[in-house]
């Protein structure tokens, strides 16, 4: 299976599930993320696109099948999965990337990273993702493998969860004695 590998720069992490698998629908577990592509970053896009359509040729030549939609979408898009669009999505094209394999997790060292916490939904990310066409059972399309991500800096969270240390102060030795 042929496939081309594109390296994406400062994007924003969504949805991660980089440390253990999630199972969608009744599928096969697997490790996944959204990656949030600025629509003003097009010579990203225009890669990727041209990566897409690279697979497609070299798959299926001059006679493309109908394909399930890509997993590359407008931020704005309210026909994918059914729902309505999410207002962090808005200014961004969405790449919906997933892997069987557990992809490699770096810190800004290059270092393998454990830290979960540093991958967000919202961090800022360097990723690696492979473009392929496939035939399924049931379908036929072009996939992206999340291959890595690598922590690149802090960002807002997209999550809503509230920054731990503005939950809760730090306990003084007075506070401490006086819970006996």
């Amino acid at each position: 299976m042929a496939n081309t590998q594109i390296n994406l720069q400062n994007v924003v992490l969504s949805f991660p599930h980089l440390f253990a698998t999630r199972t969608v629908d009744g599928g096969k577990p697997k490790y996944s993320a959204a990656l949030l592509i600025p629509k003003s970053d097009t010579a990203t896009i225009k890669a990727i696109n041209d990566a897409v359509e690279a697979a497609k040729k070299t798959k299926w030549g001059a006679n493309v099948p109908n394909l399930k939609p890509t997993p590359l979408r407008d931020g704005l898009d309210a026909t994918v999965n059914g729902r309505a669009p999410i207002a962090s999505e808005a200014d961004y094209m969405v790449l919906s990337s997933s892997n069987h394999q557990k992809p490699a997790v770096v810190g800004r060292d290059g270092h393998v990273s454990m830290e979960q916490d540093l991958f967000y939904a919202g961090a800022i990310v360097n990723a690696r993702i492979s473009v392929y066409a496939y035939n399924g059972d049931m379908s036929k399309g072009i996939a992206f493998g999340l291959e890595g991500v690598q922590f690149s800096r802090d960002a807002a969270r997209l999550d809503s969860r509230p920054d731990p240390s503005a939950m809760f102060g730090a306990i003084s030795d007075d506070d401490q004695d006086m819970l006996g």
